[in-house]
């Protein structure tokens, strides 16, 4: 039995001309499967699934999302598509447990998330792996998850293979994922953001944020007093605090090591402390609630200006 799916797409260029070739491909293939399912690309945006990409609300890099009729949840894809890629989306997508898989690496995780913040209409996100559930709550900047994330959790979990799925509120992200209640533990989704960025400092968010074109400017100052953190990221902080600057300038006027600039961007751009500045404007961020507006902000104010 053929089941066809209808795939519309607003890609344009080369990024269309590789669906629709894929699509192609896919489609003549063989398949071992009793229902056997035809890819079929349409022009009518009320196809089956419509695959985007949105530039506008981050700069810094193109994200490509799937958007599923039926479904409030949007499918990640990733920074790029590529023959690979594609195939393993589609391979997930309709795969019998319907689970899109990332590579069992900090990295790949920390990545797939941050990719997934700066997605449109952002509300909550669920994190489902075989270690543990996690909700992050961008309305609330809470993290509800089925355990205490401490920093043994958040290592397992981040190394683990992991599903991440979008909703615009979470009532419908935890009717989405078949619960009726928040789990039971929460905690601050800005702090458990932080802890996993810092995690790993041999890699970058995006992959042109070592450009002179990008730039960052630190808009929160980090509760230290709960973070964990190095003299290295008191001082970068006083900087970016003062004034925007980017890798070149951290490291050759500052002399701060590339491991420590990237492990100081990536825990603030992923908690939200730290927002990117390009040529073409300010990328959108999540900015957290912090506890900054106390007695560390008068702090940083006295000793920092």
């Amino acid at each position: 039995m053929e089941h066809i799916i209808s795939i519309s797409s607003s890609l344009a260029g080369r990024d269309l001309a590789l669906l629709k070739s894929m699509i192609n491909i896919l489609g003549t293939e063989d398949s071992r499967e009793q229902q056997r399912l035809a890819l079929q690309y349409t022009d009518d945006k009320e196809s089956g699934i419509h695959i985007y990409t949105d530039s506008s609300n981050s700069p810094s890099k193109h994200c490509y999302y799937a958007k599923i009729k039926g479904r409030s949840a949007k499918k990640i894809i990733g920074e790029e598509i590529n023959p690979k890629i594609l195939r393993n989306f589609f391979a997930s997508l309709f795969s019998s447990h319907d689970k899109s898989t990332q590579s069992s690496n900090t990295s790949e995780f920390v990545e797939t998330l941050y990719n997934a913040m700066s997605a449109p209409d952002k509300g909550a996100l669920a994190i489902q792996t075989d270690e543990a559930l996690l909700i992050c709550d961008f309305t609330s900047s809470r993290l509800f998850a089925d355990q205490q994330i401490g920093d043994i959790a958040l290592a397992r979990v981040s190394t683990s293979s992991a599903t991440f799925s979008q909703y615009a509120t979470l009532p419908e992200c935890l009717n989405g994922i078949g619960l009726s209640t928040e789990p039971k533990w929460k905690g601050s989704l800005s702090s458990v953001l932080w802890r996993l960025a810092l995690r790993d400092g041999s890699f970058t968010l995006a992959k042109n944020f070592k450009s002179d074109e990008y730039s960052f400017e630190q808009i929160a100052w980090p509760d230290y007093g709960s973070l964990p953190f190095n003299s290295k990221h008191v001082m970068m902080s006083s900087i970016l605090g003062a004034q925007p600057s980017n890798y070149k300038n951290l490291m050759e006027q500052h002399g701060f090591s590339e491991e420590d600039v990237n492990a100081f961007i990536n825990a603030g751009c992923l908690s939200g402390h730290i927002r990117v500045l390009t040529e073409a404007g300010v990328s959108a961020q999540i900015i957290m609630k912090s506890k900054s507006d106390g007695f560390l902000s008068r702090l940083k104010t006295r000793f920092f200006g």
